[in-house]
């Protein structure tokens, strides 16, 4: 759930996210540099489960060294305005609590803590977001 990825675990996730395509009409998106065209990581949005609910999840994940740029906080502006547009009126979001940066993200674009729960196994920071 957190961390970097190995090769394996990239392709899997990737699978995973096409999938979520698929089922749900809506996904993670890759997230382009625009000087370089390299894809540094992935931003939207996912069904997930967490306490037996079933939410509307943002989510973002960036290679390190694309890290503390802006990067994952100007794609989720950007997807945060899709989503309205398309009706979405509630999100979710969660981080380990000692992921300070994705905290540091969640908090600019306007999500609020609304407690604590595991995911995985992993203890997580839960936060809401009303459109």
């Amino acid at each position: 759930p957190s961390g970097a990825l190995d090769r394996d675990q990239a392709q899997s996730r990737f699978s995973e996210l096409i999938q979520s395509f698929d089922k749900n009409g809506f996904g993670k998106l890759a997230v382009i540099e625009k000087s370089s065209q390299k894809i540094i990581g992935y931003c939207g949005t996912e069904s997930c489960v967490i306490e037996d609910k079933n939410i509307r999840e943002l989510g973002f994940r960036l290679v390190a060294e694309f890290r503390n740029k802006g990067y994952a906080t100007e794609a989720a502006r950007a997807l945060l305005v899709h989503e309205k547009e398309r009706g979405i009126i509630e999100l979710g979001a969660f981080t380990e609590p000692s992921n300070v940066q994705s905290i540091h993200v969640l908090t600019k674009l306007g999500f609020e803590k609304a407690g604590h729960s595991s995911y995985l196994g992993m203890p997580i920071v839960l936060f809401k977001l009303k459109m």
